[in-house]
């Protein structure tokens, strides 16, 4: 969903309006979205499991689909929305195709190109991702733009980027303070795991370690943090691009958060802790803008460790890893997708 509320942010300073529609599931951004100032309809929670019998990342039955669209509709009708917007894993052409009923054109935000189709226009922002990967899963007619270059980033890192670079390219040699971010709520506690390895390379560099207010771990978190020196926790961040310009590393996982650093040229110590950042991070990790660590059930502190104290004494390995990540991502990927989507006149845009 955040990718959608970056999206509706910039329709909305071109004028359009944006109605975002969920279920009331556990994780949900709904209070966030509404602090923005846009609607949200939610739709009642289902069942435990219902639609999900495939796993997460693979479309919900048929039934459940019609369902889904069914009720979305019946949120929409005095909407009368130009635009469908789909960013759902579980949602597929079955929903789409559904949806045609009184959606003019509709949109899917993809990256597993996994399942079919009914959309006018597909991104995926997977750095390396090609348009062959989905032309057969999508009409004829669709337009399909990939890559990190229609990355969907928050303008304050475009931004931020002129001053971050400058300061990489002009910086002393070595880490001087470190970023750990892995994600808002870190179910699997992989902060810990990456504090025991921070303490463990006695690096004399300052530590930022970011999380959100509703995150299961934070008592924990916050008792490791105080007891690294040079170390603070900061919850709920509304500066998440200042936070990644001051860094020299990161350690952090893969999705959005990916395209940020490299926004940045921060370089990264990445983990995977979901199946469809694999991709992100074996891509990344080619283009040698990350060091990619693997699965985080499979990384020990010392792996950390080690990885921190070969970076701290080869500058030339951290400038390198700057380098290859600014380039990938310049931060101008929503400007260029809201160019494209906006070809056509468009007032009103629906956001699932």
């Amino acid at each position: 969903m955040a990718r959608c509320l970056t999206l509706a942010r910039a329709l909305r300073e071109k004028g359009a309006d944006s109605l975002f529609v969920h279920r009331a599931q556990p994780g949900h951004m709904g209070v966030r979205i509404r602090a923005e100032g846009f609607s949200v309809c939610e739709l009642p929670s289902r069942e435990e499991g219902a639609g999900s019998a495939r796993g997460v990342d693979h479309p919900a039955p048929r039934a459940v689909a019609e369902r889904d669209a069914e009720e979305t509709a019946a949120a929409v009708d005095s909407w009368l929305p130009d635009c469908l917007v789909v960013d759902h894993y579980q949602l597929d052409a079955v929903f789409e195709s559904e949806s045609r009923l009184w959606a003019q054109r509709i949109v899917v935000l993809d990256d597993l190109a996994n399942r079919q189709h009914d959309a006018d226009l597909l991104l995926d922002q997977n750095y390396g991702r090609d348009a062959a990967d989905y032309r057969l899963l999508v009409p004829r007619r669709c337009a399909i733009l990939t890559g990190a270059d229609y990355t969907l980033l928050r303008p304050e890192f475009a931004r931020t980027r002129p001053a971050a670079l400058a300061r990489r390219d002009a910086g002393e040699p070595g880490i001087h303070r470190i970023l750990v971010s892995l994600g808002a709520s870190d179910p699997h506690n992989i902060t810990r795991l990456v504090l025991d390895g921070v303490r463990n390379a006695r690096i004399d560099a300052a530590v930022d370690v970011v999380l959100g207010s509703g995150a299961p771990h934070l008592d924990d978190v916050a008792r490791l943090t105080d007891a690294l020196p040079r170390a603070r926790m900061l919850v709920d961040v509304g500066d998440m691009a200042g936070l990644m310009a001051a860094a020299d590393v990161a350690i952090g996982t893969g999705g959005t958060t990916s395209w940020e650093r490299c926004c940045l040229g921060l370089p990264c110590l990445a983990l995977a802790d979901a199946d469809n950042q694999r991709i992100v991070l074996d891509g990344l990790s080619r283009a040698d803008a990350i060091e990619y660590l693997g699965w985080f059930a499979d990384i020990k502190p010392q792996h950390i460790a080690q990885s921190l104290r070969v970076l701290d004494g080869s500058p030339i390995r951290l400038r390198a890893m700057s380098l290859a990540a600014r380039a990938v991502c310049d931060g101008q990927g929503t400007r260029r997708f809201i160019e494209y989507l906006l070809h056509e006149s468009m007032h009103t845009t629906h956001v699932v």
